[in-house]
Parts: structure tokens; sequence; C-alpha cells
């Protein structure tokens, strides 16, 4: 009920602000991407992605936001693709504060490529330029001097699982700093956690999570995980970054299968791992090598990558992941010459 009541309430809107306000703003992207997996055979996988975004006033202290996108999968025949919405919210202006109703989608991680604090966003290793659906609710930030603060509400069908978050965010000079808090009912379990950010000469950045279920069926499921990571660019040519990832929910490789069973989206299986990532930008032309590594069972997935942008706003990529690991690890080579991951965007 009130995300169809939200929906109406917002299309209504844009359609009146499109023929009588002016200032309305369009834009979008046309989005291929394609997978080859090499192994005994080679195997395909892609899908091409058509998004729109639309960014209108209707009045001074009203904004509404969307983002709309149609994907056609090339694996297998669809008859009518269902049109996703990642975002479609309105947005009232106060003075000290701001407040969102309807989907949007918070972005809490800081850290290059784990960020145990975006709760509301799946992780992946291939992910170029993907877009992710957000969640419906309440959104209310309140703004004073360099201090904010706010909640988050996302009411569920049965009220008594709608989920509740607070948070506070500090910004002094070159820090950074976020905590939250977000209780989930219907597991029910709570998260508690924040991030850091500082600008030396270098950037470091730095947040953890500690997650506690509270006890069901005899099995408390409680963890604790951390990130941390420092990357340093030198006159925007060359860029490096390292990272580390502590996560107490980590399984020994024996208990990989199991894991992957009961928690098929899992970014990660283990406990202890690294990152690394360098890259040179060259005019249009940006190219490099990033890697994972496992370091309790000692497997690593790596390769190179680069992007070019061909013309203005048309943009190629090209990715090859190559996984390294003894049999049974977390890496171990599923396939003998890797992933080859393409792609390509106009941003109209």
């Amino acid at each position: 009920m009130f995300k169809n009541f939200c929906k109406r309430i917002i299309f209504i809107l844009i359609f009146y602000n499109s023929f009588v306000y002016s200032d309305t703003y369009f834009d979008g992207r046309f989005y291929e991407q394609a997978l080859l997996f090499f192994d005994k055979k080679v195997s395909y996988s892609g899908f091409t992605i058509l998004g729109l975004n639309l960014d209108t006033r209707p009045f001074e202290s009203v904004r509404i936001r969307s983002e709309i996108e149609l994907p056609f999968n090339h694996n297998r025949k669809v008859e009518d693709p269902k049109l996703k919405v990642n975002t479609l919210n309105i947005s009232f202006l106060f003075k000290d504060s701001r407040l969102t109703v309807g989907r949007f989608l918070p972005l809490w991680g800081v850290c290059r490529v784990f960020r145990p604090m975006d709760l509301f966003r799946t992780q992946t290793f291939i992910q170029h330029n993907l877009s992710f659906s957000g969640v419906d609710g309440f959104f209310w930030k309140f703004y004073s001097d360099s201090i904010s603060s706010g909640f988050i509400v996302l009411p569920e069908s049965d009220i008594e699982n709608t989920r509740l978050s607070v948070f506070l965010e500090k910004t002094y000079e070159k820090f950074e700093g976020f905590v939250a808090y977000l209780y989930d009912p219907y597991v029910p379990e709570s998260f508690v956690g924040g991030t850091f950010r500082m600008d030396l000469f270098f950037t470091l950045k730095a947040e953890t999570l500690y997650k506690y279920s509270y006890k069901t069926f005899n099995n408390d499921r409680s963890c604790f995980k951390f990130s941390v990571s420092a990357d340093w660019s030198c006159k925007k040519i060359f860029f490096i970054s390292a990272g580390y990832f502590f996560d107490e929910s980590g399984v020994l490789k024996e208990s990989y299968k199991l894991l992957r069973s009961f928690e098929p989206d899992r970014f990660t299986l283990s406990r202890h791992y690294i990152d690394l990532d360098s890259f040179l930008i060259f005019d249009d032309l940006r190219t490099g090598i990033s890697g994972i590594m496992n370091l309790i069972d000692k497997s690593i997935v790596c390769g190179p990558y680069f992007s070019f942008e061909l013309f203005d706003n048309l943009f190629i990529g090209f990715s090859w992941y190559l996984f390294f690991g003894k049999k049974d690890t977390e890496f171990n080579p599923l396939y003998k010459y890797g992933i080859c991951d393409i792609y390509s965007f106009v941003k109209f």
C-alpha cells in the first residue's frame, strides 16, 4: 500500500512538472556487458541495459529524482522485459533538514574494495558501472554546521517487521566520520558500525561493523567485520591502493561449500584478505592491475584491466580475471583461463 501510494504521487508530480515547470533534467546510458568463461569450453553470458534518469524541481523546496532501467538478458529469450525502478523518490527541502520519501539507496561504505558498511547494496567482484535497486521508506537528514544526523524508516506490509536506522556524520577539515545503527526485527538482528576517512599526503579509509543476531533456534550468529584501505596518487597520472579485510563470520575451506549453499550471494567466504589495485591514466586511457588474496588458504584472484573513452561519452572497457589456488580453496581455478569481462556504454 505504502509503495504504490508513493509511486502514484511521484508520477503525478513528474507529469505535472514536465509540462508546467522548466527545471527538469534528463540523462541516461546504454550499457552493454559480455562475460566469457574460459575452461575446457568457452561459455558466454551477457546483458544490455537502457537506463534513464530524471532530476526535476516542481517547486523550489521540492526535488524529484528517478533512475529507471530496462534490462535485456542475452542468454535467454525475454518476451516482456521488466522495467527496473532503482530509485524513485521525492525530497522536501527545509532550512536545516531534508525529508526523502520513496525508493532510495543509502551508501555508507567508503573503502575501495571491501565495504562491510554497505548494508543495502550487495558486493560483487565484477561490477563495472552496474546499478543497484534501492529500498522503500522515509529518510530524514538534519544539518548543523559540520555535524549532521538523521534516521531511516523502511516499512513492511507487516508493521512489526519495519526496519529502523539512525546515523550521525561529522566533518572537520580533512576528516570525515560516520556512525550508524540499524535494527531488523524480522531476523531479528542489529547492526552498529562506522566509517572513517582522512586526507593526508595519502587517503586513509576504514570501516567497521558489528552484527548482533538475537539467538534463534539456539544459534547465535553475531559477528564483527573490519576493513581498512589506503590510496595514493601522483599528479593524477599514477594511482595505487592497498587494503585489508577481516570477517569474523568467515569459515575454513572445509566449510566453503556449505556456506555457499546457505548464502549464495555472499561476497567472501574466509576471514582474512588483502587487496591491491594500481593504474595509470594517459589522457582518455586508464590501464592497471588489481587483485585480492585470501590470507588463510593463499588463493588469489587478479588480472589486468583498461577503460578508454573512444569519443565524447562513449566508453569501452576490458578486464581479465585470473584465479590461482589449490583444490577446494576459495579462488581455485574453476575456470582454467579465467573470466574475460568486456563492456561498453554510451552516456546521453
